[in-house]
């Protein structure tokens, strides 16, 4: 089971929050994944099982990227009805792309970023002191208070 929680993350924490506005940093988008991932997960329970993901199943995890991206691309890129395409600074209603809301990056990227998982990081470690006394597995547990708060 310890495995399939330690995928799950290296799936999910693949790309940052930030990815669309990574190109304005120094950093790859898969370094500052990495960041925000170790930063999130520090000192909880998942960090361990993350890391050792990371290291045996690296491979499954970009070709899952790679099919899923590809499959998002085909879909939301193409021409619709609409006769547009879908641009990467909005937020778009699935059900009607036309209704979105614009995006607009922080003044500081890195600095929000570090915010934001020093936060997740506080939250989690105190949803593990309490999932460590009532929780059955408290792993699979804590990994759903990560996937419920960043399914992004």
């Amino acid at each position: 089971m310890n495995n399939l929680i330690g995928v799950k993350l290296a799936l999910l924490l693949h790309d940052p929050p930030s990815k669309m506005w990574t190109p304005r940093t120094r950093k790859s988008h898969e370094e500052v994944a990495e960041e925000f991932a170790e930063n999130v997960l520090r000192g909880t329970l998942l960090v361990d099982l993350y890391r050792e993901a990371k290291n045996r199943y690296w491979d499954l995890v970009k070709n899952a990227d790679i099919i899923a991206s590809s499959f998002d691309r085909w879909i939301l890129l193409r021409e619709s009805r609409y006769e547009y395409y879908v641009h990467h600074d909005h937020l778009h209603n699935i059900f009607n792309p036309v209704v979105k809301t614009e995006l607009k990056a922080p003044s500081d990227i890195q600095s929000s970023m570090k915010m934001v998982s020093e936060i997740l990081n506080t939250r989690l470690k105190e949803s593990q002191s309490i999932l460590e006394k009532h929780a059955i597995n408290p792993h699979v547990s804590l990994y759903n208070v990560v996937y419920a708060t960043l399914d992004y």
